[in-house]
């Protein structure tokens, strides 16, 4: 994405975005600007112009959810970096019947216009009201870097095919996206699956529809995320490269690195690693997809099926929980790893017993021996 190609992006009109992430049911102790938030960070904010999160009977968004329009927005934008900064207001969603007449003469832009006043002049429920607290609007940042990112192809608005009634998620578009937000208190940053970090995202509530004036400051900010030359890859072991892996599936492989007498204990791959480095203390099997698989008592990596030097650590730290998942890992015991065990984890301690000779005698030699009465247990 170069510098034309955001200020088209920012600078489109009429794209509506429809998002079914929660309030659909009755939930009394729903955050419904929790919600909303979570809406727009499913959503392509820099090119949707309106985002509709849907409601349902009884819902705590109302029966026909809550739609955010964008009033204002600014952006500053250079070759490399940009921030972008719009104000969504808040309004019920709704949806309009259509005569015969206005079917017949209907096109999109004119549906969403429809719906816009429509939604501007009926009033927000009660209820909803109330669970705004008096919030009003969604004011939105964006930081990030448009130098080698390559934004998925925004695709044309769909047909619109004019029927009897229509919403907002008649006319919603499919707007991908090209990173996953990942939350981090009150910020969400942005993560590209090749880029690594390629932004942030601020979201804030407001009372009014005022919004914040940008300045030098927040530029300076977007600048500050730039793409490392030469990711750090001292994570990944040089083993992987000079010899065949001894485990090779159709979601990872395996590489022995090295003989080592770390134990962890642990029920799962994952729980195994520290350091991005796997041990097993003893022979332990690994079933995945109804295969298994044996390991001698080691140092292993695990690796994917590509290129793992393409991966960043996080990115690794995703994958390896993800495949951790799907497989069982049984411990082999035998009676000599038994016998270690228990040498290492317990004090062994040897009795001498001395043997004594039994000495026989004639029974001449026998003298006579008062023998007590033996107590007897029957009744008289």
């Amino acid at each position: 994405m170069n510098l034309e190609n955001f200020v088209n992006l920012v600078e489109e009109t009429y794209r509506v975005h429809t998002v079914h992430y929660g309030g659909t049911r009755r939930q009394d102790e729903v955050n419904v600007i929790d919600v909303l938030f979570e809406a727009l960070i499913h959503s392509n904010l820099l090119a949707t112009n309106i985002v509709s999160q849907s409601g349902g009977y009884n819902s705590p968004l109302g029966r026909e959810g809550i739609v955010m329009m964008q009033q204002d927005q600014d952006y500053e934008a250079d070759d490399k970096h940009y921030v972008y900064r719009a104000v969504f207001i808040l309004c019920p969603g709704c949806t309009i019947r259509n005569d015969a007449q206005a079917r017949m003469g209907s096109t999109r832009d004119t549906a969403i216009e429809q719906l816009l006043e429509q939604s501007m002049d009926v009033p927000m429920p009660a209820n909803v009201v109330e669970k705004l607290n008096g919030h009003v609007a969604i004011e939105v940042t964006q930081y990030g870097r448009i130098d080698g990112r390559n934004l998925p192809e925004i695709p044309a608005p769909r047909a619109w095919n004019s029927g009897y009634s229509f919403n907002y998620n008649t006319v919603s578009d499919n707007l991908p996206m090209d990173y996953v937000a990942c939350r981090r208190g009150n910020r969400y940053s942005l993560f590209n699956s090749n880029e690594g970090l390629v932004g942030e995202l601020k979201l804030k509530a407001l009372q009014n529809y005022s919004m914040t004036p940008l300045t030098e400051e927040d530029m300076t900010f977007a600048r500050g995320f730039t793409k490392l030359e030469n990711d750090y890859t001292g994570w990944i072991p040089n083993e992987i490269y000079n010899a065949e892996s001894i485990i090779s599936t159709e979601a990872f492989n395996v590489h022995y690195i090295r003989d080592t007498d770390r134990s962890i204990k642990a029920t799962t791959v994952l729980e195994k690693t520290k350091d991005r480095r796997t041990y097993f203390s003893s022979k332990t099997q690994l079933k995945h997809n109804d295969k298994r698989y044996s390991l001698q008592p080691g140092e292993y990596f695990f690796s994917p099926t590509s290129d793992v030097s393409l991966m960043s650590i996080f990115d690794y730290d995703v994958w390896l929980s993800l495949v951790s998942a799907t497989i069982t890992m049984t411990k082999t015991n035998s009676r000599v790893g038994f016998l270690s065990a228990s040498a290492e984890y317990q004090d062994v301690k040897s009795i001498n017993v001395k043997a004594k000779e039994i000495e026989v005698s004639n029974d001449q030699e026998v003298e006579r021996t008062f023998t007590r009465r033996a107590k007897s247990g029957r009744l008289k």
